[in-house]
């Protein structure tokens, strides 16, 4: 099978696997043609076995909120297998999803969204992700590591408890517009909706359009201090998987190369005050505790 983890992150996001005739098959549904439209166009160049078919309401049902499923049944074993082998239904959230890009933009294509709205009269906006509690997590974790981003905390889905209706689905917001920029950037890609390149270059348009000020004064920790420090003044300032054993090592990078190293958060924040007040002529915020 021809690996691609942009199609895998929408079969995940959008599909399952289920009984049908003795058989366990993969059934990925979504109410995005082009979506369906990808899918498919993978399926036929790896040959892969599978049906596919609209779902359609009789005339007068659901008059409100009308929509049209699209419905890809996979019956190819093989293909079974590879999805198994990709980790699709394992216990183990690492394995189930993909740390990189094309994987967490197939994600956002299907469990999460990029919009705006309305908030203290001026427009804003956000990413707002959903899924099981376990992946969500692990997706929050994996934001504020490494990419710095601030996210919101994960809470349970209500939107139809009034109707007797309890939900497993759990969303996780990221709305402020730093960590909305960080997540935009780590997800472009080639591949993608023409409805998601629109909100991309929408947002992309806004945010380099819109003056942007530090608002925030004070910090918990030295990381988030260092980050609201680092996008005004364009750079980027994190750490790496794996590195450091005594102390956390964190890295000034340009481009891909590490071009510096601070031993710690702490260390990085007192290099980063100094180039805020010397580059931006600003006040640098303060961190008041450091757990």
């Amino acid at each position: 099978m021809l690996e691609d983890n942009y199609i895998l992150g929408l079969l995940y996001g959008d599909g399952y696997f289920q009984q049908k005739n003795r058989y366990e098959w993969f059934l990925f549904s979504t109410t995005h043609k082009e979506l369906s439209d990808k899918v498919i166009s993978y399926l036929d160049k790896n040959n892969i076995k599978y049906f596919n078919h609209r779902r359609h309401f009789p005339k007068g049902h659901k008059k409100e909120n009308y929509e049209i499923l699209e419905l890809i049944e996979i019956t190819d074993e093989k293909f079974r297998e590879y999805l198994l082998c990709q980790g699709f239904n394992s216990d183990n959230v690492s394995e189930r999803i993909k740390w990189n890009r094309d994987f967490i933009r197939g994600i956002i294509e299907t469990k999460g969204s990029l919009f705006t709205y309305q908030h203290r009269n001026s427009i804003a906006w956000r990413i707002s992700i959903s899924g099981n509690e376990d992946d969500v997590k692990y997706i929050k974790h994996m934001l504020e590591t490494e990419l710095n981003v601030s996210a919101g905390d994960v809470s349970r889905r209500r939107d139809r408890e009034s109707k007797g209706i309890i939900s497993e689905s759990y969303r996780l917001n990221i709305q402020n517009r730093a960590g909305v920029r960080e997540v935009v950037n780590f997800i472009k890609g080639e591949n993608m909706s023409k409805y998601l390149n629109e909100m991309i270059e929408k947002f992309e348009k806004f945010d380099l359009e819109t003056p942007y000020n530090m608002k925030r004064k004070v910090f918990k920790h030295y990381k988030f201090a260092v980050g609201a420090m680092a996008r005004d003044l364009g750079i980027v300032i994190k750490g790496k998987r794996g590195g450091g054993r005594n102390f956390k090592p964190i890295y000034l990078w340009e481009g891909d190369t590490e071009i510096a190293c601070f031993s710690g958060w702490e260390n990085a924040y007192k290099w980063t005050c100094k180039m805020y007040e010397e580059e931006l002529g600003r006040i640098p915020p303060e961190v008041h505790s450091e757990d």
